[in-house]
């Protein structure tokens, strides 16, 4: 028992470093602008060229695009909670709501019906929680929704009618887009962009994409498509290996404290177990 707990520990730090590398790639790319340069190198710090753009105000890289952020959107989804139990006409599904944003893992099993099925999650989508928050903490909350987060979560997912889906045109495009989310979040941006109806905060989501932002050329965003996917495939990976250490976990600790199993005094891992 002990050793799995170990084992938790270590894989959710794995997880913690992962995303931290992820994350840490976007800022030097696209906040440093460090990007591969056509020779490999760091963009700006070989020397790349560096325009004013002025509907923004900064400096970005040379044949940068400048488009509103609803341009990259094909669909912006609105959720379903469904019900509580099937029938006939309904399907099983995993639901996101703002409260499993941050884990996706274990989201609740709800039931939609077949006619909302367009409703459905699919692979690098973006969840963003749009009615919810406090105080403190801003609606606006994303979830980036991989290959992975779908198989773990009854292999077909929803989001709760207090969030939203964006569906990009391009999926290369998800990864940016959802990193440049995250940051803007991070960096309290979500706060100027909230209304009040009923005492509940909304998201103005539509007001926020009208916005623009700076994209980099497609085999910029492919590359660090490809980077991150490959990142949070193993991250996905180990998320579903501590499920199954959770569940081996789960079922051992009942039969070790009513002694139907013991731990053998020269066990070194936890596969040694005696019954």
């Amino acid at each position: 028992i002990f050793n799995l707990q170990k084992k938790f520990d270590l894989l959710h730090e794995i997880n913690r470093n992962l995303e931290a590398m992820a994350r840490q790639l976007y800022d030097y790319w696209f906040v440093q602008f460090d990007f591969p340069d056509g020779n490999g190198r760091p963009y700006k710090s070989s020397g790349g060229r560096m325009v004013f753009n002025e509907s923004l105000g900064i400096n970005i890289p040379l044949d940068w695009d400048v488009k509103r952020l609803n341009y990259y959107i094909e669909s912006n989804n609105t959720g379903d909670w469904g019900y509580d139990e099937p029938s006939e006409n309904r399907v099983p599904v995993g639901c996101v709501r703002g409260a499993d944003i941050v884990k996706l893992n274990d989201v609740p099993l709800r039931y939609v019906k077949k006619s909302n099925t367009h409703k459905l999650l699919t692979p690098y989508d973006i969840v963003i929680e749009v009615s919810g928050g406090s105080p403190v903490q801003a609606t606006g909350r994303c979830a980036y929704i991989t290959p992975g987060v779908i198989e773990r979560n009854y292999g077909r997912m929803t989001c709760s009618n207090f969030c939203h889906a964006f569906r990009l045109k391009n999926i290369e495009d998800s990864a940016y887009f959802y990193f440049l989310w995250k940051t803007l979040y991070d960096n309290n941006i979500m706060f100027n962009f909230e209304g009040k109806t009923s005492g509940i905060k909304n998201f103005m989501t539509e007001t926020f994409l009208a916005n623009k932002w700076y994209f980099a050329p497609k085999d910029i965003q492919k590359l660090f498509f490809d980077r991150v996917s490959n990142i949070y495939s193993i991250i996905d990976s180990n998320v579903s290996e501590i499920n199954l250490l959770v569940k081996q976990r789960d079922e051992l600790l009942p039969l070790l404290m009513n002694g139907q199993v013991s731990v053998m005094p020269t066990a070194v891992n936890c596969d040694l177990f005696k019954t």
